[in-house]
């Protein structure tokens, strides 16, 4: 195997590990968008908020 060759299979091996950590973020970020679905509805439910209202922080 030329360097060249190793040089590519080094970086198919690194490309598949960035293919597999963005898939594990992008189920991680549904899990958290699914959380905050979840205290939306809680929220919303009370009578905190009403679906689409925005929440504006005060400045400290």
């Amino acid at each position: 195997m030329t360097d060249y060759e190793k040089r590519i299979a080094d970086l198919e091996l690194q490309l598949a590990g960035t293919v597999n950590n963005l898939g594990i973020t992008i189920a991680r970020l549904e899990d958290l968008y699914r959380i905050v679905e979840r205290i939306a509805n809680h929220l919303e439910w009370a009578g905190v908020v009403s679906r689409g209202q925005t929440i504006d922080r005060e400045d400290e």
